[in-house]
């Protein structure tokens, strides 16, 4: 029998356990006996590889990762099961190749690969970052409430580095990133096959530049069509890290008899992916995983009675409109459109339209203005990313992932993000100039995905749309050269204050209600009754008879994107006719502004 905290130390002792299931519901069995686990003890209870340096985590116990996919390989061929044979006395015996990247090496046995016994399978492999723009509030939450998680820390570890106070280890790891310190301590193994290769040439393929943390490949057993590039995803599987998997460019194919003996099958070349140097890019056998419904911590993990959360979440609405306003310099409808930005996400498509985006430009925006308001919502946000729209910026930065077929990778760029994270465009950076071709080429990737929400891969030879969900703001001095669904101007009264002194006047209590509020805002679905429906198409018959130039088929559309997010941000997922009576007046209020 397993003993207590079995599951965690040692999981492979109870994959093991289940060898003579049969093969077809395995790894159905293996994921209802740690999913219960897991719901029975949380899962927080498992260490977090987000949380930990790599070189403090034992290889072969559980682990969790909360990430994003950021490339998909072709599939490994593996042994899911083989036969290896005493070579003293001849004696046969079976093994499980599940969730491991290397085969049983006894002394006196030898795998039997010619077996009538053996079972060839077939895995996912992912390429997983850490969430690109994880804001640092929602990474410190995330590791606090993983302080609880037992650490199973490598021998070589002395027992003073154990006993380290926690809040000192994450203030280490918020710093230097959870990689640090094992990508500067390379196995002995990797170190003498590596020749020249080292941390410093090896792209971990960050989206966002200056981004530390650990990546993973990821190898996802049955069920993975459930998730897509770019999806976050919570997994839970069993951490490898095997120096004899990798492979250098200097290391000729005789001498991978390893990697060969691992796989038969599979095609072992130069350029592998799955070959990456292990000491930087672990690998992760995924036994779970769960496709976050978002990434916010102060939300719990599963949610249910969305619409009464939202209403009592709600509650702070005034407060925060208050305060918007004074981030605003004391313009209150800026800050109604603000909010009404911040909650807004795509809830469907249709054709090529993507319903529910709002990107808002806020022109008449001060320079310092803009940089005091960037930090401010990046208080609220879990996921935030700037782009000072600066010519240099514009013609030095990759925005767009291009498949490298060399390394068979896709190489990233800045605009691979997850959904709902929240670009903010800084254009008030912007001077004369003329941009390079790389320059108006990004410019206009920037211009698609506003329009459209999609993002063009450059795969070389062709380029293929992937959707996009982020929420745009564009912050600028005179109107923005950028396409926008809806602008406002800044009607500036006082000067914005200084966002450290600003924030002291904040309690924790009201920022972590905040937080709430627009999580739960971004996750519930809006309703219309008939009785309402028929009140708006008969409203927009009337508006088009009175102003039929004005009130095209897409300003009502525009309207009731508008009316939808007013609804929600008051907790209600229902839009009544206040709610579109409110709707028109705000609009008039900002059209007059911008004239």
């Amino acid at each position: 029998m397993p003993g207590i905290e079995e599951w965690l130390s040692n999981p492979l002792l109870i994959v093991d356990q289940k060898l003579d299931e049969n093969h077809e519901i395995f790894e159905k069995k293996v994921r209802e006996y740690f999913e219960e686990k897991v719901k029975r003890n949380g899962i927080h209870k498992v260490q977090s590889l987000n949380d930990k340096p790599l070189d403090e985590i034992i290889p072969n116990t559980l682990v969790r990762f909360r990430c994003m996919i950021q490339d998909m390989f072709e599939p490994e061929y593996y042994l899911a099961r083989y036969e290896t044979v005493n070579t003293l006395d001849g004696t046969k015996a079976m093994h499980l190749g599940y969730y491991r990247d290397v085969i049983l090496q006894k002394p006196n046995h030898e795998a039997n690969f010619n077996s009538p016994e053996n079972l060839t399978k077939s895995r996912k492999c992912f390429y997983c970052v850490p969430i690109p723009g994880e804001t640092t509030w929602a990474k410190r939450a995330y590791a606090k409430s993983s302080c609880n998680a037992k650490m199973y820390f490598n021998d070589s570890k002395s027992s003073g580095s154990m006993k380290r106070d926690i809040d000192e280890m994450e203030e280490d790891f918020f710093l230097h990133g959870a990689m640090s310190s094992s990508e500067n301590k390379k196995s002995k193994t990797e170190s003498t096959n590596s020749g020249n290769i080292d941390n410093h040439q090896f792209e971990h393929n960050h989206p966002l530049p200056n981004e530390k943390g650990p990546v993973c490949l990821v190898k996802v057993y049955g069920q993975s069509e459930m998730v897509r590039l770019n999806d976050v995803v919570e997994f839970v599987g069993v951490l490898t890290v095997d120096p004899e998997l990798t492979r250098f460019p200097n290391q000729s194919s005789s001498s991978a008899s390893t990697s060969d003996i691992i796989n038969p099958v599979m095609n072992i070349d130069d350029d592998n992916p799955h070959l990456l140097p292990s000491s930087l890019v672990p690998r992760l056998h995924a036994i779970i995983g769960y496709k976050r419904q978002h990434s916010n911590p102060c939300l719990p993990f599963a949610l249910s009675d969305l619409e009464q959360r939202l209403s009592e979440a709600a509650q702070v609405r005034e407060r925060l409109l208050n305060t918007f306003k004074d981030m605003l310099c004391g313009d209150r409808l800026a800050a109604e459109y603000l909010l009404l930005h911040l909650i807004s996400t795509i809830y469907c498509r249709a054709d090529v339209l993507a319903i529910g985006k709002y990107t808002l430009n806020l022109w008449g925006c001060p320079e310092d203005t803009a940089r005091e308001l960037y930090k401010f919502i990046e208080l609220f946000l879990t996921k935030c990313s700037k782009f000072p729209l600066s010519i240099e910026n514009l013609d030095n930065s990759k925005l767009v992932p291009k498949k490298d077929y060399k390394s068979n990778r896709l190489m990233t760029g800045k605009l691979q993000l997850s959904n709902n994270t929240h670009l903010i465009i800084d254009e008030t950076v912007l001077e004369e100039g003329r941009l390079n071709e790389n320059g108006t080429a990004n410019l206009n990737v920037i211009n698609h995905v506003i329009l459209w929400q999609k993002l063009p891969y450059d795969f070389v030879f062709y380029k293929t749309d992937f959707l996009t969900n982020l929420n745009i703001l564009i912050l600028s001095e005179g109107k923005s050269l950028l396409e926008v669904d809806s602008s406002i101007r800044l009607n500036v009264e006082y000067p914005s204050p200084p966002f450290e002194e600003f924030i002291t006047t904040l309690d924790e209590n009201f920022i972590t209600c905040v937080r709430k509020f627009i999580g739960l805002a971004q996750l519930i679905n809006h309703e219309i009754t008939e009785d309402v429906q028929k009140y708006l198409q008969n409203d927009f018959v009337e508006m088009r008879q009175r102003r039929p130039q004005e009130m095209t088929s897409e300003r009502f559309h525009s309207l009731l994107t508008l009316a939808r997010l007013v609804a929600i941000s008051c907790g209600r997922k229902n839009i009544t006719v206040e709610d579109w009576s409110r709707t028109k007046h705000l609009e008039e209020l900002r059209i007059k502004s911008i004239s």
